[in-house]
């Protein structure tokens, strides 16, 4: 066999070796990118759940100071009312 017949050869014995290492290359990335993806959705996740309880809290304490003008207007209310019944009963 010449060199052209053993470099022939070894091209052709290279080109599987080429494939594995492509497909190893391939399988890496793949497990890269579902690494972030996971991570990625944790973070996500974690976000929203954060922005839930702060949306929660907001909502709570809107609900607790309806709830305080509510209870003044109505002291207010009954205040004006036994002011007019005193005012109608001199």
């Amino acid at each position: 066999m010449d060199l052209s017949g053993v470099a022939a050869a070894f091209a052709l014995l290279s080109i599987p070796a080429s494939v594995l290492i492509a497909r190893w290359q391939m399988r890496t990335a793949l497990a890269q990118s579902e690494a972030n993806h996971r991570a990625a959705m944790e973070v996500a996740e974690a976000n929203h759940r954060a922005a839930l309880e702060i949306v929660d809290a907001n909502h709570q304490k809107a609900n607790e100071a309806a709830e305080a003008n509510h209870r003044r207007a109505l002291e207010l209310a009954v205040e004006g009312h036994r002011s007019a019944i005193e005012v109608a009963s001199q």
